[in-house]
Parts: C-alpha cells; structure tokens; sequence
C-alpha cells in the first residue's frame, strides 16, 4: 500500500468510526457500491463485470443497510465503543478491522472487517463487510441465496416461504422473551433450509440466551456451514472459554484470532 493510499484509508475509516459514535447509519450507507460489491464476490446468474438488475441492487443495498443498522444499533443501545485495530491490503481491496468494546468492562465482544476499494474518482467506497460471529461475509450470504435458489422449483421456494414464516413467528416470541418457545420453533426448520445463513445465525444467537449445552451446539453448527477459517477459530475460542473457564486460554485464542485478521 502507498503512502497516499494509506493515508485515505485512514481517512476512510475514520470517517466510519465516527458515524458509529454518532449512530449515523445513513453515512456509512452512502459509502456502499453495490454494483463494484456485485462484481466483486461473482454473483451466480451474472456475467463478470456485468450490470445487475436494479431489483438485485436495491436488494443488495438494503441488506447492507440492514447490516449497519444492526452495527450502529450497539452504540444507541449499549453504548459500545468502536475501535481501529488494522488496515491492511490484500489484492486490490484494503481491509478495515475493527473491534467493538463493551463500555462497562471495555471487553471485546464482536469484531467487523470492512472491505473497501478505489473508485474512479480516488476515493474510498465499501465493496465488503464481514462479521466473523456471522460466519459469513455479506458477499458469501449473497452467494449462498443465488446458487441455493436460484434455479429452485416452484415447491422449492414454497418451502423457503414456509420456512420464513417460521423465522417470523421466531421473531414475535423473541419480542416476547420467548427465547426457548423461539428455538425450539427454529429447530422444526427443514434440514436442507436450516443450513441457510439467517436461520443459522438466529439459532445460535437464541442458543446463547439459554444455556452453554445448547449455545455450543450451535457453535459446532456455524463451523461446518461457515467456510471461513476466521469465524472457525472465533467460534472456537468461544467454546474453550465456555469448556474450561480458564481466562488466559481465551485471550491466547482471541489474539491469535486477530492475528489472522491482520492478515487475511
């Protein structure tokens, strides 16, 4: 990376630093180029370098936006504190890696990667983002619907129909501190639907509310659907600070967590 383009990622990143303190959600939204984002991670169904559809567009964006408002939400609701911990350059895209603090204990609780490239005007525009708790990035999430239901059957699509009904219903018990109700509703999913991203995610965020059986279970569950080896290492140092409850353990795992971060 060269001086000047450091010195705008520097730029960049504070830029989106400071919109989570202010909870500004919309500031780090208009940084987002879901057609460079498109073309970046291969869309199946898409030629390369070609135009998606403006449907898929608007798609895409509004799923990024859903992404940062849940990120921005950790500050107006929790009162977390976002820090800076790297950038780096891999290929042609530079990674932006961030921790969110707990503001009681300024433990680590959560990590983000933004991923960001130059447009034709020099600046900085966000083309990634990657929670490794998720499991996946947002361009694997994207990857994961297009080649599972892309091509899928009219019955096929009925039961993803079901099956988000299912997620809705999870949902309203959720509002309702029903979270074992929630689960157990998750957990009537169809195999070959539960595997998708979301509904996976889901379950293991309930799993956490309720007990360390059943919040390891789903650990285990996010590393064979995960194909990141980020958020396999994550997931395990969750589980042996769970297992042993031996401190020093989990923070030798979480540092080595960060160093592939750095540089990955």
């Amino acid at each position: 990376m060269t001086e000047k383009e450091r010195f705008k990622a520097e730029e960049t990143a504070a830029i989106i630093q400071n919109s989570f303190l202010n909870s500004e959600p919309e500031v780090i939204a208009s940084m987002f180029d879901p057609i460079k984002f498109s073309n970046r991670v291969r869309i199946p169904g898409l030629r390369p370098n070609e135009k998606p559809p403006s449907i898929l567009l608007e798609m895409i964006q509004a799923n990024f936006d859903e992404q940062i408002a849940i990120l921005t939400s950790y500050k107006s609701e929790l009162g977390c504190h976002m820090q800076l911990l790297h950038i780096h350059k891999k290929n042609d895209v530079v990674r932006l890696t961030y921790s969110l603090k707990d503001k009681y204990d300024n433990e680590t609780f959560s990590y983000y990667v933004f991923y960001i490239s130059i447009n034709n005007l020099g600046d900085y525009e966000i083309v990634n983002l990657y929670n490794p708790y998720a499991g996946l990035s947002l361009g694997q999430i994207f990857n994961q619907f297009a080649s599972r239901y892309g091509n899928g059957s009219r019955k096929f699509f009925q039961e993803l129909l079901d099956t988000d009904r299912i997620a809705k219903e999870a949902e309203v018990l959720i509002a309702q501190n029903e979270n074992l109700k929630a689960y157990e509703l998750l957990k009537t999913i169809d195999s070959k639907h539960s595997v998708v991203h979301k509904y996976a995610l889901l379950k293991l965020k309930l799993s956490e509310s309720l007990n360390n059986e059943l919040y390891i279970e789903e650990l285990e569950n996010m590393k064979m659907l995960s194909p990141n080896s980020q958020s396999d290492l994550l997931y395990d140092c969750i589980i042996k600070g769970l297992k042993e409850e031996n401190e020093e353990t989990y923070q030798g795992c979480i540092m080595e967590l960060q160093q592939l971060l750095f540089t990955t």
